[in-house]
């Protein structure tokens, strides 16, 4: 080893022993120390702190990319154009889906794949790459608050983002676009599964989203002609009347989509919910948040990690033993593919074992 060589060896093993963390064979390129998903090699090479977590959430480079990011998609967490293209890394779109790494960051989206473009997690109607495209909120099917879904917004032309588009002193959703006489806001009712607003426009105490779910009519108060309001009738048998019934936890309206206590806000990010995952054949199937299914095949040696919840702190290695976690219903937050092949998938953690 030539004497360049080593001193720089020993001047990085100095630097990590004054953090407390360990420099020696083959563990030195994957410890980490502070659990926050950057090498510790990697952090003290970036004048990071291996020893804190907070780490992972600055951007000393102002580039809209975190460091934990930086780290993900191989950028330089200091200097904010990574290339050299003139072109910020956050501003970049690294998995050529039409929305900029940053962007799909601060929207809890992944950078590195592009089936997020075309989701739609609050059920709006309007799917992520338009969201980006209007400066609409991918987490709210009402971005400006107007009465109209983000989705009828671009039916009707009119901004997700300025509740009175025309300036005319009537909010959009009070607006009657196709000039048939029934609001904007109120027509979704009649047509939409997921509204931003609880219009009951039939009057028969079930609001219009509901009634829409459960198959009724929004505009029919007795939707099944049998004499008995829809309000008075017990669609699911469970011995309430349909007016009383609080479907919040089934609702694809509801902030809590797999009805599990927990806010989706509060899940973190969320790719997918696992379907199947044959342990013969390494075929995974995902159900994605806009409702569609995604299939990959797991390369040999693919590595199977937790990422916990951002309130949950376990003392337990996040790397899993093979892969016991790809269980239906768990909650894949990330799916890392290199040159075709999966090469790492990340399940979310809510508790500790």
């Amino acid at each position: 080893m030539g004497t360049k060589t080593t001193r720089t060896v020993l001047a990085t093993c100095a630097a990590l022993a004054m953090t407390g963390a360990l420099c020696g064979p083959a563990s030195a390129g994957t410890k980490d120390t502070d659990r926050d998903g950057m090498p510790n090699v990697w952090e003290v090479r970036n004048h990071l702190n291996p020893r804190s977590k907070a780490d992972a959430k600055t951007d000393p480079d102002r580039d809209g990319l975190t460091n934990l990011w930086e780290y993900k998609l191989r950028t330089k967490p200091r200097k904010a154009d990574s290339d050299g293209d003139r072109r910020r890394d956050g501003s970049e779109d690294f998995d050529h889906d039409g929305i900029a790494n940053g962007w799909e960051i601060r929207a809890r989206l992944n950078p590195k794949s592009p089936a997020d473009a075309a989701a739609d997690p609050d059920r709006d109607g309007a799917k992520n790459i338009q969201e980006y495209k209007n400066h609409g909120d991918i987490r709210d099917e009402d971005t400006d608050g107007d009465g109209q879904d983000d989705g009828d917004e671009l039916r009707t032309h009119t901004s997700m983002t300025v509740a009175d588009t025309d300036h005319d002193g009537t909010v959009d959703g009070d607006e009657d676009a196709d000039a048939d006489g029934v609001a904007n806001e109120d027509e979704d009712d009649a047509t939409e599964a997921c509204v931003a607003d609880d219009d009951d426009a039939d009057g028969d105490h079930v609001a219009d989203e509901d009634e829409n779910e459960l198959g009724g009519s929004a505009t029919d108060a007795d939707s099944d002609d049998d004499g008995v309001s829809d309000g008075a009738e017990d669609g699911d048998d469970d011995g309430r009347q349909d007016e009383d019934d609080d479907d919040s936890a089934s609702d694809s309206c509801s902030g809590d989509r797999d009805g599990d206590g927990r806010d989706d806000e509060d899940e973190g990010d969320r790719f997918g919910t696992v379907t199947s995952y044959d342990d013969t054949s390494h075929v995974l199937v995902l159900t994605t948040d806009g409702g569609g299914t995604v299939t990959v095949t797991l390369s040999v040696g693919a590595e199977v990690k937790y990422e916990d919840a951002e309130d949950l702190e376990c003392e337990a290695d996040e790397e899993t033993t093979a892969v016991a976690a790809l269980v239906p219903t768990a909650l894949v937050t990330e799916i890392e593919v290199e040159d075709g092949e999966v090469h790492e998938v990340k399940v979310l953690r809510t508790t500790c074992a």
